[in-house]
């Protein structure tokens, strides 16, 4: 009898691909099939020293001490599979194989453990005739393979536990097929899955139940309380079905989004869609979406539950190829919608606490599992014993199997004992045990197990708690401190109190692609320490501390870019993960005028900041201020690059009543040259030339030469618009040869560019081509689209038009927004100016 492998073994694990379909389509045959491939592997596992522990529908599971004798087993077992005769008309059996090694917990005859859901994983990603190794078990058997044995290298991959990537290897053997399909990993597909931290435990009966949902309905809703965890088991659903979507698989965190009107710009941003400022977002993902086989997984909805059944009746009706997995604590409520509610992991029933082998019994329930792989991994020394099996029963059955609550409650394993702990939880729940606990909402289980968390940390971890919940997707260490420093913590002590709550598991932390930690608050965490610190006397003073933090990070990037510092670009690179933060603190000082910093600094997408910008105009009234008037011209250049005309026309007429009453010279110029954009959109000449009148008499007044320079260019557009080719060149002309030099410099490309497209749109051929062949100091073109930009020396005259760029409509440059080398455009434009001067003098 072969003795049973403990401690560190190797497993083999083995399944028949594509069984479902062989047992559908040739049942007889597949029968004595089965049965020939169960008898063979048992014979060959046993002869190699090897314990075949478990048989799961078609599926083999082993173990051996040596990892030589489980490779050596699965060779065997591939070539006597391979010299089978099987029936005629049978195709078959083809068998994919995986080996890996490392501890499990042996109890009676059977293996539990993460190395078991590692392997697994690895065999699902293989294929039949494939047998792959993970990375550990390769390292043992590289130096001394059997004989003929070779491993090839296929890489790193994420499996389906969505953890760490896997080095995986392949099995070479003469007896062995060497190629095959990509591995079905989740990296076969395109998904952004977040890589999980700890293992996926329990839930079998759930996933399954789940997936099966999923085959028959578009819409599928995971409810049920915070911290049950909804959010997990919709991961592990998607991983597992990746390969069903080859349009891909899209995680679209909720969580820290505040308004209704960002769902559709969310899932924009994750599916890395670029904006239309002159469509809805929506209307972008379901053109991106509409012939793709994809699913979004649409996770905690219910803060934002009208606009997301909104946004998902939409997708679904205009997708047909799309389905929704959602998590939310109430359904969307729409047609088609399947609801599953998760509920608590499975606990031991009171009666199990007199069971005299209750140590034994426990690790079958859901609930203790989950507590023992936490606890382990904060304190390696802890085991289930008879002493303290009553004690840990007792914590599951109080928690009500909720996922957070027990994550919380193992946490403590680091300072107290599985009793200390269950004895709290006792006097802290006596309500809850005492009364029908049944009848009492999970919402309030849950509040009063975070309760309990809550009172065991110190006065000052308190308070750190409760202001950090003031920061919305998250924060960094120099924005803790900014903004909890306060009586009674010291700014010197946020770090050693951060890192507790870290250490506590309240606190995730990460780090960013700067290399800084960035901290993140569980949602349901979050929510309850806010509620914590709205009934403190803090809350005021903290939300004052986050609007000014931010306020502050807006005032240091309210500058050109590029004369920004090292620090200030490392804060602009910082922005994008701090949109969150800056809406909830736009939020609370909305109606302050200094807010008008926060529209710019985050790069708000357009649509958002229309909104903000209305309702900040509509909040200040038309009186004027620096910032008001900023504020206005930012969205009148939203409204004309959405051409959207009427609404800048009347916003242009308000500005301009606002800075006449203001007597603000400056800004009077600045707008009117706004209307001249309107205006030449509209080919308002009588427009252009009264408002060129208007701004030529400030010029004079001011005598400003930039001003005069913008009054030249303009009055050169508008006779270009109108037709007058020459007349627009010989203004152009003028205004390069009197501007003053500072002003010159700015202005000299575009001039030169004007100059250009107005001799060849005149037919002067000859100066367009004279042009090109001059010394350039930068050699480089820009194209784009069918204008050519080329930059010219400083020593160009007026007297010789030099044409910087030209409209070439039928040149067959392709459109492109990079930049090309410099001599080979330049050569062609050439050729090509050459051609018509010469058709042009012939005909």
């Amino acid at each position: 009898m072969v003795a049973v492998p403990s401690g560190t073994v190797t497993f083999l694990f083995t399944d028949i691909e594509g069984s479902t379909r062989l047992w559908e389509t040739y049942p007889h045959a597949m029968s004595r099939a089965h049965a020939q491939h169960d008898a063979l592997t048992e014979t060959v596992i046993t002869g190699h020293d090897g314990y075949l522990f478990k048989r799961v529908g078609d599926a083999a599971c082993a173990t051996f001490d040596r990892a030589r004798d489980a490779l050596e087993a699965a060779l065997e077992i591939q070539r006597l599979l391979r010299e089978i005769a099987w029936e005629s008309g049978f195709p078959g059996l083809h068998v994919r194989m995986a080996l890996h090694t490392g501890d499990a917990e042996l109890r009676e005859g059977d293996y539990f453990g993460l190395t078991l859901s590692r392997v697994a994983r690895l065999l699902s990603a293989g294929h039949g005739g494939q047998i792959l190794l993970s990375q550990v078990t390769h390292q043992i058997l590289c130096d001394e393979p059997p004989m003929e044995v070779s491993f090839d290298d296929l890489g790193c991959h994420r499996l389906k536990d969505l953890q760490r990537a896997e080095g995986i290897f392949q099995v070479v053997h003469p007896s062995l097929t060497r190629e095959f399909p990509a591995l079905r990993t989740l990296d076969a597909r395109p998904n952004n899955l977040p890589v999980q931290l700890t293992s996926f435990v329990g839930r079998e009966q759930e996933l399954a139940q789940v997936a099966e949902r999923m085959a028959t309905g578009r819409l599928l809703t995971l409810t049920g309380a915070g911290g049950t965890g909804k959010t997990r088991l919709a991961l592990q659903l998607a991983a597992n079905q990746v390969e069903d979507y080859p349009g891909g698989v899209w995680f679209i965190d909720l969580a820290p989004v505040l308004s209704p009107d960002l769902v559709a710009q969310t899932i924009l941003t994750t599916l890395r869609l670029k904006e239309d400022p002159t469509r809805d977002a929506l209307d972008v993902v379901m053109e991106y979406l509409a012939d793709k086989a994809a699913l979004l997984l649409l996770d905690n909805c219910e803060h934002l539950i009208d606009a997301s059944a909104t946004v998902a009746k939409k997708l679904l009706q205009s997708c047909n190829d799309l389905r929704i997995l959602a998590t939310s604590r109430e359904p969307l409520r729409i047609t088609g919608e399947q609801v599953f509610r998760i509920p608590s992991l499975g606990v031991p029933p009171e009666s199990a606490q007199a069971e005299p082998e209750l140590a034994a019994i426990l690790p079958q329930y859901e609930a203790v599992r989950l507590f023992m792989d936490r606890a382990l991994a904060v304190q390696p020394a802890f085991e289930l014993t008879s002493a303290n099996a009553p004690a840990l029963a007792q914590l599951c059955i109080h928690l009500d199997g909720i996922p957070l609550a027990i994550e919380l409650a193992a946490a403590r394993m680091r300072a107290m004992t599985l009793e200390q702990i269950a004895a709290r939880l006792d006097n802290r729940f006596r309500l809850l045990t005492s009364g029908d606990r049944s009848a009492l909402p999970r919402q309030q289980t849950l509040r009063s197990l975070i309760d309990w968390s809550y009172d065991l940390l110190s006065p000052v971890e308190q308070a750190m708690l409760r202001r950090l919940a003031v920061f919305v997707g998250g924060w960094t260490l120099d924005a803790a401190e900014q903004v909890c420093a306060g009586d009674p913590l010291e700014e010197w002590e946020i770090l050693a109190f951060l890192t507790s709550l870290v250490e506590k598991s309240l606190v995730n932390c990460l780090p960013d692609d700067e290399g800084e930690m960035r901290y993140t608050l569980l949602e349901t965490i979050r929510q309850y320490a806010l509620e914590r610190l709205e009934e403190s006397d803090d809350g005021e003073a903290v939300r004052k501390r986050h609007y000014r933090y931010f306020w502050k990070i807006g005032a240091m990037l309210d500058w050109n870019p590029s004369d920004f510092t090292p620090e200030q670009w490392k804060l602009a690179r910082r922005c994008p993960f701090e949109r969150d933060n800056a809406r909830a603190a736009l939020a609370y000082g909305f109606q302050r005028p200094d807010s008008v910093l926060f529209f710019y600094s985050f790069h708000l997408p357009d649509q958002e900041l229309q909104r903000y910008l209305e309702r900040y105009l509509d909040i200040q009234g038309f009186t004027f201020t620096p910032e008001f008037y900023n504020a206005a011209r930012r969205l009148n250049a939203i409204y004309h690059q959405q051409g959207n005309f009427d609404a800048e026309d009347a916003l242009l007429r308000q500005i301009l009543d606002m800075v006449r009453e203001a007597n603000h010279t400056e800004c009077l110029f600045r707008s009117l040259k706004d209307v001249t954009g309107l205006a030449f959109h509209r080919h308002d000449t009588e427009t252009l030339h009264a408002v060129i009148a208007e701004m030529e008499a400030i010029a004079r007044q001011t005598d400003n030469a930039a001003f005069q320079a913008d009054c030249m260019i303009t009055t050169g557009m508008t006779y270009f618009m109108m037709g007058e080719f020459t007349r627009a060149q010989r203004i152009y002309s003028e205004a390069l040869a009197n501007l003053e030099p500072h002003v010159l410099l700015q202005h000299r490309p575009f001039l030169l560019y004007s100059i250009g497209h107005a001799a060849f749109a005149a037919g002067d051929l000859v100066t367009a081509h004279c042009s090109i062949l001059q010394p350039h100091s930068a050699p480089m073109i820009c194209l784009n689209a069918s204008s050519v930009m080329l930059p010219v020396s400083n020593s160009a005259t007026p007297t010789r038009a030099r044409i910087t760029a030209v409209r070439l409509p039928t040149i067959g440059i392709p459109n492109t927004n990079q930049f090309s080398p410099w001599p080979s455009t330049v050569m062609r434009i050439s050729r090509w100016l050459r051609r018509m001067i010469f058709a042009q003098r012939v005909s």
